[in-house]
């Protein structure tokens, strides 16, 4: 079987459209899943889970005759890790398990598939254990995919002293290389700026802005803490810091064909770059003290906070809305959702009473290409060209390829990671969804072609938005030391002492303090207190402090003049958006005809495109042409051959003889240097009928392993090909000492 398979960065086999071509870089259906097997590991303990362990615990220390007993139940625990599972069909997500207390993430999937996983790919964050293996190949899964790191049962633990760890790898192994199911290791690159993109929209996410919004003063970057915290908490689960441990645990689980560079350096590289992508999407919903998903009505919230979910799932269920935002073909924004459901009783998954219903992000309808529809968004004048009525938005996906029905009676949510507009307000109101949980900062607005109107005016379902807890109140507090040693007196409140707030990361808090303003003059202050009052009014919108800076100074000299002086120079007569626009059309328009549909000069057009790094490529011919899917199918299939090439196949152990009647001697006609207008020497033809030699050859994969060649008058008899037989088994102990017996 084969164990690893890096793909390049193109799309995978299945996704909403058939083209990845795009303007923004998009997270990749194998890659995708991978982070969320990560993240479902991460699930928060129930509560029933964590009482549980607290009274094992405490009978731990209760009972000590029970030393040795308990020590091997402690040592048990410790040696199997929390697995988080994804189960996919036909490239869609079906459901999302991790490991309790009681079973493992591929128990647990049997128990609830069971014969169901047919034809399933499952993702697991670490291999599985023996026992989940053999159950899995078992109902037929066409795939298993798992991390390569540490797997469920630990060999870098320390209770993996003893042999029970490597047996089980060892029984993995032999299960892998006996079943159908394709066991393997799937890790593809992150295409180009996929990183810089994920942490730049994960600092301008709706949580992280309405947070700066609320603390415009505070003198540490919060995200940039959350950030490098939760790195360091990742590549502690989920890497092997040490290189060589690394490859011995690779070793053992039956990767030895990854502890070669350059496969190991670039696994390494792969799994860093997809911690590192996955803490930076976990640190845009961060774990606050004072903010989380509350309920917008006060008269509401005792009541509704009682059915609402602890702060610590929601935002689970969040950061897993955020990873599938990644996938999102809308040029501009991307949006993703998730819909879970809550049981009355208790689950056999990690998950609690909570199970997976649906999931999707933002995208054009499936089988189309991406530039079969408009892409652009409301700042283009042409409406015809927009997006909006064609994109299929993130709650509208997670509605439609929902893998179970939305049950009346039982709590029902939705996660996502922007304010439902208009259009999908009532489609969750009608599939019977008991609760919302999205952030606020679009609530109440209309767009040219996107309203987000309806939100704020529904009823029956309870919203919970990214906000401040209402319940808590903020004591504002001074450092005496500093305002006595300034000789500023203590601000009352209201003033400009705050208390400094709080954000947890890992059980951590680092304070998010705001300073005090120093003592300035009367106009400072005035520009001040106007710059706050238009950032109140305004938000987002208003202008920036040198802005108002340089506003105010006209004022004061008199100068009450608020147009925009022109700047010198002939103004523009197009942008370059409508040369892009005309190029999206049709990329094979000459100058000329580009100029003549804008009404300017050709060396204007000319200048515009080579600012815009254009160049003329010449077109060539083909036999015939292929589309996108074609041609990512043909690249997927020859790096698959090449890679079984580079292992043993079931072909290695095989060695094939024949005998054929060869000429001996075989001349060529040679090639001579010599001056020009002198013959070349000359080479007698060999006559085809004369005498041949009988060869008796006996090859396997990798070349020719012995050869005999009788001599005039001899035949192979049964001696003669006796003493053959013994011969090539001389050699092949001498040449390959694994295949001979």
């Amino acid at each position: 079987m084969q164990n690893l398979e890096i793909t390049g960065p193109g799309r995978s086999v299945s996704t909403q459209t058939d083209s990845m071509t795009g303007q923004i870089p998009r997270l990749s259906k194998v890659n995708l899943f991978t982070l969320l097997s990560l993240w479902m590991e991460l699930f928060p303990a129930v509560e029933g889970q964590r009482q549980k362990s607290q009274e094992k615990e405490e009978g731990k220390r209760g009972h000590l005759g029970d030393n040795e007993e308990m020590t091997r139940v402690s040592t048990d625990k410790k040696q199997v890790k929390k697995t988080g599972l994804v189960v996919v069909r036909n490239m869609k997500i079906v459901d999302l398990h991790c490991s309790s207390e009681e079973l493992h993430a591929g128990k647990i999937a049997l128990i609830k598939h069971g014969s169901r996983l047919k034809n399933c790919d499952l993702y697991f964050s670490r291999k599985p254990c023996s026992a989940c293996l053999k159950m899995i190949v078992n109902a037929g899964v066409n795939r298993i995919s798992y991390w390569p790191a540490d797997p469920e049962i630990s060999l870098l633990s320390e209770a993996s002293t003893s042999e029970d760890a490597k047996l089980d790898a060892k029984a993995v192994e032999r299960l892998k290389s006996n079943s159908r199911a394709h066991v393997c290791v799937l890790l593809q690159p992150l295409v180009c700026c996929m990183m810089q993109f994920v942490e730049e929209t994960s600092y301008k996410c709706d949580f992280i802005q309405k947070m700066a919004k609320t603390f415009p003063d505070t003198n540490i970057d919060f995200y940039s803490k959350c950030r490098q915290e939760r790195i360091k908490e990742y590549e502690m689960l989920f890497f092997v810091s040490n290189e060589e441990l690394h490859k011995q645990m690779l070793m053992t689980i039956g990767l030895e064909n990854l502890c070669e560079n350059p496969y190991f350096s670039n696994l390494r590289q792969n799994m860093k770059d997809l911690i590192l992508l996955l803490a930076t999407v976990a640190s845009s919903v961060p774990s606050c003290k004072h903010y989380g998903f509350y309920c917008d009505k006060t008269e509401q919230s005792n009541e509704i906070h009682n059915q609402s979910l602890p702060q610590e799932i929601a935002r689970h269920c969040m950061v897993q809305a955020r990873l599938l935002a990644y996938r999102t073909e809308d040029h501009k924004i991307g949006v993703g959702a998730v819909i879970w459901a809550e049981k009355k009783s208790q689950n056999c998954d990690g998950t609690g009473m909570m199970y997976f219903i649906g999931c999707g992000y933002n995208a054009f309808p499936v089988g189309s290409e991406y530039a079969d529809f408009p892409n652009m968004d409301d700042k283009q004048k042409d409406r015809e060209i927009r997006k909006f009525r064609y994109i299929i938005h993130a709650e509208q996906n997670a509605l439609t390829f929902r893998c179970q029905e939305i049950k009346p009676e039982e709590k029902s949510m939705i996660f996502v990671t922007k304010c439902p507009c208009d259009e999908c307000v009532p489609l969750i109101k009608g599939a019977g969804i008991k609760q919302i949980y999205t952030g606020d900062i679009d609530v109440g607005k209309k767009k040219a072609d996107i309203s987000y109107m309806r939100f704020g005016e529904l009823e029956g379902v309870s919203k919970f938005t990214w906000q401040l807890n209402p319940a808590g109140t903020i004591v504002l507090e001074q450092n005496e030391p500093e305002n006595r040693e300034s000789s500023i007196p203590n601000p009352g409140p209201g003033a400009c002492g705050r208390q400094p707030i709080s954000v947890s990361l890992s059980h951590r808090c680092f304070p998010l303090s705001v300073s005090p303003l120093p003592l300035k003059t009367n106009e400072e202050n005035i520009l001040g207190k106007s710059y706050r009052i238009l950032r109140e009014a305004y938000g987002e919108h208003a202008p920036s402090q040198d802005t108002c800076e340089r506003w105010f100074k006209h004022f004061e000299s008199d100068n009450f003049d608020v147009k925009n002086k022109e700047h010198p120079g002939q103004p523009k007569k197009f942008e370059d958006q409508q040369l892009q626009v005309l190029l999206d059309e049709d990329v094979c328009q000459t100058q000329k005809q580009l100029a003549k549909r804008l009404d300017i000069a050709q060396q204007t057009i000319s200048d515009c495109l080579q600012a815009m790094g254009k160049i003329l490529k010449e077109g060539k011919w083909v036999p015939h042409q292929r589309n996108k899917r074609q041609m990512e199918n043909r690249k997927v299939v020859s790096k698959m051959l090449l890679q079984l090439h580079e292992r043993k196949f079931f072909l290695h152990p095989i060695v094939t003889g024949n005998e054929k009647w060869i000429y001996f001697e075989n001349s060529k006609c040679t090639k001579s240097w010599v001056d020009p207008g002198q013959p070349s020497t000359s080479t007698a033809m060999l006559n085809h009928f004369r005498k041949k030699t009988v060869l008796c050859i006996w090859w396997d994969q990798e070349g020719v392993v012995y050869y005999e060649l009788l001599k005039p008058g001899e035949t192979v008899n049964t001696d003669r090909y006796w003493q053959q037989i013994i011969n090539l088994n001389q050699a092949l102990i001498m040449k390959q000492p694994d295949t001979a017996k």
